[in-house]
């Protein structure tokens, strides 16, 4: 094949041609130890569970006690009034 441009041969075959300037920008990264997000996931995995056991709680005592579906009072509209 007669493939020109892009420094392309007909041994090889330059598909993308980078268009950046002369310096790329350097990544960066944040890093600490695993025991630190251990001890974040214990955290968080001990306050789920003693909310969890709340809300189970108080979840079980409406029910009891009839507050799950209860129905709210219906608004009685007032006649309007005259000028």
């Amino acid at each position: 094949m007669f493939s020109l441009g892009n420094n392309s041969t007909s041994a090889s075959l330059q598909w993308y041609q980078d268009r950046c300037g002369e310096l790329l920008s350097q990544p960066g990264y944040f890093s600490i130890s695993i025991w630190w997000y251990r001890l974040l996931m214990l955290l968080w995995a001990l306050w789920l569970a003693a909310a969890l056991i709340k809300w189970l709680w108080w979840a079980w005592q409406n029910f009891t006690h009839g507050v799950v579906f209860k129905v709210a009072p219906r608004k009685i509209p007032s006649a309007p009034k005259q000028p």
